[in-house]
Order: C-alpha cells, then sequence, then structure tokens
C-alpha cells in the first residue's frame, strides 16, 4: 500500500512506487472529492492515473526483456484488475445524501470515470 497520509502525489509517481507495482495483482486509485488540485480535479486524476498505468506498463516491459506478460494485452494495457475509489466520504456532505456516485464521479473526472 503507497499513500501519502494527510495529501497527494504532486508529481509523476516515483520509481520506489512503481518498483513497489510491478508484483501487483490488481490497483485501487483513490479519489478524494475534497481534493481542489490548481489544474482541476480532472485534469489532476486523470493524467496522474494515466501517467501510472503507462509508467506501470514500460516497465513491466522492460523488466522481462520485450517478453509477453500476461499483466498486458497486446496494445500494452494491463489486465489485472483497476479500481477507482471514492474516499473520506464521511467528510463530504454530498457523498452521505446523494446515493449515484457515478454522477459524483463524473463531475470530478469528466469522461475519464468510464
Amino acid at each position: 500500500v503507497w499513500d501519502v497520509p494527510g495529501d497527494v502525489y504532486h508529481a509523476r509517481p516515483p520509481a520506489s512506487l512503481l518498483d513497489a507495482m510491478l508484483d501487483a495483482t490488481g490497483i485501487v486509485l483513490l479519489i478524494d472529492p475534497g481534493h481542489r488540485p490548481p489544474e482541476g480535479t480532472t485534469a489532476y486524476y486523470t493524467s496522474f492515473f494515466q501517467d501510472t498505468l503507462a509508467a506501470l506498463a514500460l516497465r513491466l516491459r522492460r523488466q522481462l526483456g520485450g517478453r509477453p506478460d500476461p499483466r498486458l494485452d497486446a496494445q500494452n494495457r494491463l489486465t489485472i484488475p483497476v479500481a477507482i475509489c471514492l474516499t473520506k466520504a464521511d467528510e463530504h456532505e454530498a457523498l452521505r445524501t446523494d446515493a449515484d456516485r457515478i454522477a459524483q464521479l463524473r463531475e470530478m473526472l469528466g469522461e475519464s470515470a468510464g
């Protein structure tokens, strides 16, 4: 488990995080609906998640020296489960009263919510 207690990652994923993910059998992206990065939530979460997955795919390819890896398909997409989860629901009124989390994810992440 990699977490930045009380904070978020502000740059590309650290090499040590990516190294730890090489043996992952699943990935969870935690989204704090209260986090308001300067570039906007959609831009921040979309770019961080895509950068992380792309960097992980490159590391997996390098690790096996070009041999196929069962965790990557022919288009270099991860085949292991990836989940996006809202966190801190108890801290945000909208998450306590509104049962439609898909609408909330779309509001924060735009089309990336799909």
